[in-house]
């Protein structure tokens, strides 16, 4: 404690490397999330994919029941089932 000069350069040493830590942790903590809205992400594109396949199904039954000699009833049948 004498030393106060050598004192204050420890202390400075210390924290330079609490500093370093903190930005190492919290340049990880954002990582994480933007892994997470990565995935969320992903999820959200997987579920809009399957919504527009459904949509084309829908709307190529919609126009069968337009065709002349089309099996109505089980058009409908189809259009209820991708209802659900």
């Amino acid at each position: 404690m004498l030393n106060t000069e050598s004192m204050m350069d420890m202390f400075s040493e210390e924290l330079k490397i609490l500093d370093r830590n903190t930005v190492k942790y919290m340049i990880d903590e954002l990582q994480e999330e933007l892994d997470d809205t990565k995935t969320q992400l992903t999820d959200a594109k997987t579920q809009l994919t399957e919504l527009n396949a459904e949509k084309t199904a829908f709307m190529q039954l919609i126009n069968q029941l337009d065709e002349p000699n089309a099996d109505k009833e089980a058009i409908l049948s189809k259009l209820r089932e991708l209802k659900k």
